[in-house]
């Protein structure tokens, strides 16, 4: 059990492991799906394409949505919709939502694991080199557990940036098949780990919602019903556009969540200097303080680093993140897979 404040602080590395892509690659993916949309697309949009002239006026309006993604020197399709229009950021999410419901696969998260065990040349979309580590976060939630209603005592949060929710569900799985008990009773326990999407999510999940507007179930929509849940995935999705996106809900939260915590790992996080601003600038002081609440907290941060320049580093450094160093070595940041991290680091500890 962590009985240690910890929070978790996850980018779309986070994911990888389990099927879903980088968010340089979500762009490209758009870009690709673009090219040749189905009915889905204009469907979620309310987009009138019975007739010939409203149906080439869409398309006129998507080949210039695409043309300017590919042009845009954005790393992600959130980075590139938050300077456009309302009619732009729509017909973002619902893309994002098209290409990401598709891959939230139980198969992913656990019937590939094991066939990667047993068969040599198992080919499949997950990427075991990068380790399970899923599945270590929850082994150390259970770890010292007496009974089932222990595993609410873990004192763990997590702020994540990506939109897949795999995690939760990976979590109330594993709940349900160790301890037998029934989905809500998993569902009661698993809610008092916050599990915070600043950017939203791709809709709530059946077992841990009674909203059925915001619900989407996971696990390989096909076409009909990823049709029929674009616009509610859509409708959960965030982009943010205002300079002050910090004032908002979920990024007050997060910082309260930073503020008391004693351990703050970084996993699969790009540490994007946007990000960043959105999490640690200290909007409590009587004067905007940017990246103040890092300053505060730096000495109780670590994490992956993995795929960070030396440029990037040495910006990070002059931030507050003044523990960071590039080494193969066990260090408070290292260049290291999540799992690897977790497991072999001595810094990243869950007591």
């Amino acid at each position: 059990m962590i009985t240690q404040e910890t929070v978790l602080i996850l980018g779309a590395g986070a994911s990888m492991a389990y099927g879903f892509p980088s968010g340089q690659k979500l762009k490209a993916l758009i870009w690709q799906k673009l090219a040749n949309y189905r009915d889905e697309i204009p469907i979620a949009m309310g987009a009138n394409i019975q007739s010939r002239v409203p149906k080439e006026q869409f398309g006129r309006s998507v080949e210039e949505f695409r043309n300017d993604l590919l042009l845009s020197p954005d790393y992600s399709i959130d980075s590139f919709l938050e300077h456009h229009s309302d009619k732009y950021r729509k017909l973002g999410k619902i893309c994002i939502a098209e290409v990401l419901l598709p891959l939230e696969r139980r198969q992913y998260l656990f019937d590939d694991w094991m066939l990667t065990l047993t068969e040599e040349n198992f080919s499949s979309i997950i990427r075991p080199k990068d380790g399970h580590w899923y599945q270590y976060l929850f082994n150390q939630m259970c770890k010292d557990c007496k009974k089932f209603e222990d595993f609410s005592n873990n004192k763990m949060s997590i702020v994540t940036f990506n939109y897949d929710r795999s995690l939760e569900y990976y979590l109330l799985a594993c709940l349900h098949a160790k301890y037998k008990k029934d989905i809500p009773m998993c569902a009661k326990v698993l809610k008092n780990i916050p599990i915070l999407h600043v950017y939203g999510k791709l809709g709530e999940l059946p077992e841990l919602s009674s909203d059925p507007k915001a619900i989407i179930p996971y696990d390989n929509l096909d076409n009909y019903f990823l049709t029929k849940y674009l616009q509610t995935a859509e409708n959960s999705i965030k982009i943010i556009h205002d300079p002050n996106t910090n004032t908002s809900p979920e990024f007050q939260k997060a910082q309260e969540l930073i503020k008391k915590a004693k351990r703050i790992y970084f996993l699969g996080f790009g540490y994007l200097e946007e990000n960043m601003k959105r999490l640690f600038t200290d909007y409590s002081a009587s004067s905007v303080i940017e990246f103040g609440l890092l300053k505060e907290v730096k000495d109780r941060c670590c994490g992956t680093t993995l795929g960070i320049s030396p440029h990037q580093e040495y910006r990070l450094r002059i931030k507050g993140l003044d523990r960071l160093q590039m080494s193969g070595r066990p260090t408070y940041f290292q260049d290291a897979t999540i799992y690897d991290f977790l497991f072999y680091n001595a810094y990243a500890r869950f007591d």
